[in-house]
């Protein structure tokens, strides 16, 4: 797409936008523009990691079941976690984990699958994806308490 069709589809976007919040007030122009500056550097972000043209299929979403269900025994994790460190601080908190993962050269169409694996495997809050390694095919992650196997960290079982 060239820079004629993206200024046209911000434009579009800034017009639908305005649209929604039915107010011509200065504030609304402002968070319009705030708005589109930051899905531009979204898109142009996934673009340069290869994200962009992705595309992913319905059938890996099946297991966002798993993470949701996680996710409240997380958020009891991090905050026990976080009671004990006020009560006997330690430096190391928490643990990066690796897994296998075949991501795909650039270019493969894996990217989705990439993609989704790092954000919905960050959806839980004890564990977040931090990236995948294209070049070793590793999925790596950080856990604040160390536990559970490769369903835990890749919870879609993507890789």
């Amino acid at each position: 797409m060239g820079r004629a069709g993206a200024a046209l589809i911000t434009l579009a976007a800034a017009g639908f936008y305005l649209l929604l919040v039915d107010t011509a007030s200065v504030s609304e122009f402002v968070a319009c523009a705030v708005t589109v500056a930051l899905a531009a550097s979204g898109f142009l972000l996934a673009r340069g990691r290869g994200v962009a043209g992705a595309s992913i299929s319905l059938s890996r979403l099946l297991g966002v079941g798993h993470v949701l269900v996680r996710i409240p025994r997380d958020v009891a994790i991090v905050c026990a976690e976080g009671l004990a460190q006020c009560v006997k601080p330690r430096k190391p908190r928490g643990s990066v984990r690796v897994i296998s993962f075949a991501a795909g050269a650039e270019g493969s169409g894996d990217r989705g699958r990439a993609a989704l694996a790092e954000a919905l495997g960050s959806l839980a809050p004890n564990t977040i994806v931090i990236g995948v390694d294209d070049q070793r095919e590793l999925l790596v992650v950080h856990q604040l308490r160390h536990g559970g196997g490769r369903r835990d960290l890749d919870p879609l079982g993507l890789g």
